[in-house]
C-alpha cells in the first residue's frame, strides 16, 4: 500500500465501473448495469445463481499441484502453506471460487498479493470486493492506453479510500472494446448484454410469486343457507387443520355459503408470457456461459446426456478458463517462490481422464506409424513446455531404436 502516487505536479486521474454503467445506460438503452446492480442481481435470481456457482465451484474444486520452471513436478514449503491457507480466514478453494465469481458476474476481479514491507516476500492473497474498486491513471483517463500508465487501484467503502500499487494487485478482466474515458483499462461483465434477460427473469420470479401471495382463501363450502354457525364455522377450521395437517400459510380457509359470488384472481397477459418465457432465459443465459443447459435440466434429459454435456462444459470451457487463470496467478506470484508455479493437476479430473487415455494411445500408434512426431504429440498432450521432444527426433528414429533393442532389424 502506498500514500502518494506520484512525484507532485502528476496529473492524476480515476474512473470506476460506475462511470461506465452510467454512460452504457444513458446512451445505450440499458437498465441499471452497475456493479452493485449485478451482485443484487446475482442475490436475487436463482437462475443467475445456480449458473454462476456451477461455474465457480468447477474451477474452484479442481485440484492444483506445484511445478517448476520446466513443467515439472516439485515440492515447495512455501507455496504450499500458501495453498493451504492463502490468508487468515480462507482456504484454497474459496479464494479461487470468490475471485472467479467476481469475473464471472463483473467481468472484473481483483486479487491483492499482501507483502510484508522491504521483503521480498508473498505474505497472504486476498480477493478485493470489484464493485469498490477503482483504477488510477497516470495521465488523463483520455490519452490512449499505450500513453497513459496504471499506477495504481483505490478501494472505497463507507468514505475510506485504502489504496494499493499497482504491482500489488492482479486485475483479469473480461473483454471490453469500449475505449473512451478510461474504459479500456476495464473488462466489461457478460451480463451487461444479457441485461434484458436477466431483468425478464426477476420479472418472471416476481410474477410467480404474486401468484402465491393473490392465491386467496382455500374456501369451504357449507350446508347451511344463510350465514353459517359461528361454532360451526369454527370446528370446521379446527377440524381440517387436525386431519389435514395445514400449516402457517396453508390456513387461508373460510367458511361459507353457497350463496357466495367468486371473483377470478389472475395475472396480467404481460406477466403470463414473462413466466411462460423461463426457459428460453435461462437457456440464453446458459448459451451465454458457454455450456449446454441440459446440464440443469429435469425435462427429457438422461444421465447419459448430463453426462456428455459436463464433459464438454470442462473440455471446452472449464479447461481453457482455469488455465488462464493460473497463468495470470502465477504471472502475478511465482517471482516469490523462486519460479516454481501453482497449476491445475487435469490428470486427476475423472471427466477428462477417460479422453486423456484415449488420446495417449491414438497418438503414440500415429508416433509408431510415423504418422506425426514425438514433438507434436507432446504440444498435443502438454501444449508447449519448456521440455519439448527435438523437432529432429522423429519417429523412424524411434521405431529403428527400439527394432535394434528386440533384436530386430540392422
Amino acid at each position: 500500500m502506498y500514500k502518494d502516487y506520484t512525484p507532485k505536479g502528476e496529473v492524476m486521474s480515476f474512473t470506476s465501473m460506475d462511470d461506465i454503467s452510467k454512460m452504457l445506460k444513458r446512451f445505450s438503452g440499458f437498465g441499471d448495469v452497475s456493479d452493485k446492480a449485478l451482485v443484487e442481481k446475482l442475490n436475487t435470481i436463482p437462475d443467475l445463481f445456480a449458473i454462476t456457482d456451477f461455474t465457480t465451484s468447477q474451477i474452484s474444486n479442481l485440484p492444483v499441484k506445484i511445478v517448476n520452471k520446466k513443467g515439472d513436478d516439485t515440492t515447495n514449503e512455501a507455496l504450499s502453506e500458501l495453498i493451504r491457507q492463502p490468508n487468515y480466514y480462507q482456504n484454497w478453494p474459496a479464494l479461487i471460487k470468490q475471485f472467479a465469481a467476481y469475473y464471472e458476474i463483473l467481468g472484473n476481479s481483483y486479487m491483492y498479493a499482501m507483502r510484508p514491507l522491504g521483503v521480498r516476500k508473498l505474505e497472504s492473497l486476498f480477493v478485493l470486493p470489484a464493485q469498490y474498486m477503482k483504477i488510477v491513471f497516470e495521465n488523463a483517463k483520455t490519452q490512449p492506453n499505450f500513453l497513459n500508465n496504471i499506477v495504481g487501484y483505490e478501494f472505497e467503502l463507507n468514505g475510506k479510500i485504502t489504496r494499493f500499487e499497482a504491482d500489488e494487485i492482479l486485475h483479469k478482466k473480461y473483454i471490453n472494446l469500449r475505449y473512451e474515458n478510461g474504459q479500456w483499462a476495464y473488462g466489461i461483465s457478460k451480463y451487461i448484454p444479457a441485461d434484458k434477460i436477466t431483468t425478464d427473469l426477476k420479472a418472471i420470479y416476481d410474477a410467480r410469486t404474486s401468484i402465491i401471495d393473490s392465491r386467496g382463501a382455500l374456501g369451504f363450502i357449507s350446508n347451511e343457507t344463510d350465514v353459517p354457525d359461528a361454532e360451526l364455522s369454527s370446528q370446521a377450521q379446527e377440524n381440517l387443520n387436525k386431519n389435514y395437517g395445514l400449516k402457517a400459510g396453508q390456513n387461508k380457509f373460510m367458511v361459507t355459503t353457497q350463496r357466495l359470488t367468486w371473483q377470478q384472481i389472475a395475472l396480467g397477459i404481460g406477466e403470463l408470457q414473462l413466466i411462460e418465457n423461463a426457459n428460453y432465459d435461462f437457456n440464453k443465459l446458459c448459451q451465454l456461459n458457454g455450456f449446454d443447459p441440459v446440464i440443469f435440466s429435469t425435462d427429457g434429459s438422461t444421465f447419459a446426456n448430463k453426462k456428455e454435456a459436463i464433459k464438454m462444459f470442462i473440455s471446452a470451457v472449464l479447461v481453457p478458463k482455469v488455465n488462464d487463470l493460473y497463468t495470470d496467478l502465477n504471472e502475478k506470484i511465482s517471482m516469490y517462490f523462486g519460479g516454481d508455479m501453482i497449476v491445475p493437476d487435469w490428470s486427476k479430473v475423472p471427466e477428462l481422464k477417460e479422453d486423456q487415455e484415449r488420446l495417449n494411445k491414438m497418438l503414440m500408434d500415429q508416433i509408431r506409424h510415423g504418422v506425426t512426431t514425438p514433438y507434436f504429440a507432446h504440444e498435443k498432450l502438454h501444449g508447449i513446455t519448456n521440455h519439448m521432444p527435438e523437432d529432429k527426433y522423429y519417429i523412424m528414429n524411434t521405431i529403428n531404436n527400439e527394432n535394434k533393442a528386440n533384436g530386430q532389424g540392422n
